[in-house]
């Protein structure tokens, strides 16, 4: 994946999740825009359906999408906001695979 695409991603993934004051359209739209123009021709479509996926996940700890820090046996803690950033790039980065094709 080229490293503009893994920047537009990385902030707009921020944006969606964590940033409730910008409207998660809004977050999605500019990035399209930006890998319209500094991506290659496939980046707005894969950086739109990336974003659309994680815009649709369900938000709940007890979605498997989520990635949840087990402590104990008995506890269970949300994990922090680079811990689920991490999580997001570790799922792009896999599927690189299947884009390039």
């Amino acid at each position: 994946m080229p490293a503009v695409d893994k920047s537009i991603l990385r902030l707009a993934a921020y944006e969606v999740l964590f940033m409730d004051e910008i409207p998660v359209s809004v977050a999605i739209n500019e990035a399209v825009n930006l890998a319209k123009s500094f991506g290659g021709d496939d980046s707005p479509r894969f950086v739109n359906g990336i974003l659309g996926k994680i815009a649709n996940a369900p938000k709940s700890a007890e979605s498997a999408s989520e990635p949840v820090v087990h402590t104990t046996a008995d506890e269970l803690v949300q994990p922090t906001e680079e811990e689920a950033v991490a999580a997001i790039l570790e799922a792009i980065a896999t599927n690189d695979d299947d884009v390039e094709g």
